[in-house]
């Protein structure tokens, strides 16, 4: 979870690598359509601070209150999802490393999941993400993203179970749990070259699970 506040959060604009020219910076952001204005990437990024928060920007995006779509929203988690993905190929590389067992942020600080007998090179990966707070929080903002998207999916998921007569305490039962399985698994890995979120795909996965029905809702 962000520790700053969202006055003081920086925009995602920011977050691109700064080794990159104006030029190139205005083309990676066509690429991502017209529509995404920096209103309302600014206001995805002021719902990156908590869960209140991304809770609240869900809750705007589904009764439309907010210009934010939830086609934006997996839009910026797309053209981030591929930096972070590129960044960590060049690190990983440089290491000898086709794989990373998950990572995850405490207090701060990327640790692994769990312990790794004298692994060097994945200690010296964790040593520089550490290091690197570009890379670091534009890690963050992808995990944080995912479960944005996964919380809106979830919520059309609901209005469509509702549509059919599903009882309110099932849909409630299935955003709950949700929910928890969205926190427990806020973490990243990379397996054979390919970045994982932990947190995606779980609202599909529960919705499917849970009601036996194919997950064709969004």
């Amino acid at each position: 979870m962000l520790s700053t506040t969202a006055s003081q959060a920086t925009s995602l604009f920011q977050y691109i690598d700064d080794q990159r020219s104006n030029a190139q910076f205005v083309s990676d952001m066509q690429n991502l359509g017209a529509k995404n204005s920096a209103q309302d990437v600014d206001a995805i990024q002021n719902s990156l601070v908590n869960v209140q928060s991304i809770d609240n920007m869900v809750d705007q995006i589904i009764s439309g209150e907010s210009s934010v779509t939830g086609d934006k929203v997996n839009d910026m988690l797309d053209f981030y999802f591929k930096q972070v993905k590129n960044e960590l190929k060049s690190v990983t590389e440089d290491l000898n490393l086709s794989n990373i067992p998950p990572l995850q942020l405490s207090d701060g600080k990327w640790q692994l999941a769990s312990e790794q007998a004298d692994n060097k090179s994945l200690n010296k990966l964790v040593d520089y993400l550490n290091r690197d707070s570009r890379l670091s929080e534009r890690m963050e903002k992808v995990m944080m993203l995912s479960e944005l998207s996964e919380q809106v999916t979830a919520r059309d998921y609901a209005q469509s179970l509702k549509n059919d007569d599903t009882s309110d305490k099932d849909i409630e039962a299935y955003l709950l749990k949700t929910s928890e399985q969205l926190q427990q698994n806020r973490f990243l890995s990379v397996e054979s070259g390919n970045l994982k979120l932990g947190n995606y795909g779980i609202a599909k996965e529960e919705y499917q699970e849970r009601f036996g029905k194919q997950a064709d809702a969004t």
